[in-house]
């Protein structure tokens, strides 16, 4: 979190892409958040922005930790 800003936008980008879609606003005392939009065998950057309480742009953070996933696939 962070004294001063009201909150958060989270967004994820594709490797390879150069879309950020947004997948979250939410409060700076938020600590964690979980992505369901994620597609198996796909890696992801995500990034920060930061606002303030009359929704302007304050700061912005990219992840430099590339995010990949393996989902398993359950027959029955």
């Amino acid at each position: 979190g962070t004294a001063t800003g009201s909150g958060f936008r989270v967004y994820r980008q594709e490797v390879g892409k150069n879309v950020l879609t947004p997948i979250a606003t939410v409060p700076s005392t938020t600590t964690s958040i979980k992505d369901y939009g994620i597609v198996s065998r796909k890696a992801y950057k995500y990034s920060l922005y930061a606002y303030d309480n009359n929704g302007a742009f304050m700061s912005a953070v990219e992840n430099e930790k590339v995010v990949a996933t393996c989902l398993r696939t359950i027959h029955y």
